[in-house]
């Protein structure tokens, strides 16, 4: 049996973030929201820009030998990338010996190696926070932080 809390309505309804662009733009705003000082630092390491990524997959799919699919993908990885994506994305594809390991390490290394940081030094979400409950639905994280607030003030008024 399936069942939600009346909650869940809200936060569906109140928070909903319907792509990943606009997660992307909350997590900033979280940052700003978390009274960060020095703003909100973005860092993008990418070594293979996604439709480069698909074509790469298109012709591996064609077939032929990985050795040479192997050369095009070391071709195409962006000079602008870290040593260490450029250098996970080779590793990656360096042991595949089929086509099918080719294209099963290339999609392996481009979900691993391009990345995206987004750094602020306010106070807000920990590690812990980001990672259970940043884009998750109807948890109770917020709802206590609001409680807490109300009850700090609340209390500061009574003194």
């Amino acid at each position: 049996m399936f069942r939600i809390t009346a909650r869940t309505v809200l936060e569906l309804g109140a928070e909903l973030i319907s792509s990943d662009i606009i997660a992307f733009y909350e997590l900033i705003k979280n940052g700003f929201d978390a009274g960060t000082t020095r703003g909100v630092e973005v860092r993008f390491d990418i070594a293979l820009p996604r439709h480069v990524y698909l074509k790469l997959q298109e012709a591996i799919a064609t077939g032929g030998s990985p050795d040479v699919h192997k050369e095009a993908v070391a071709y195409a990885i962006l000079p602008g990338a870290s040593e260490t994506a450029r250098a996970g994305v080779l590793t990656a594809i360096s042991a595949a010996q089929t086509i099918q390991d080719l294209s099963q390490a290339l999609a392996a290394a481009q979900a691993r190696y391009n990345t995206i940081t987004v750094v602020d030094r306010g106070s807000g979400m920990s590690l812990s926070d980001l990672e259970q409950n940043f884009l998750v639905i109807g948890t109770a994280s917020r709802k206590r932080e609001v409680e807490v607030a109300l009850t700090n003030g609340a209390l500061e008024t009574l003194t």
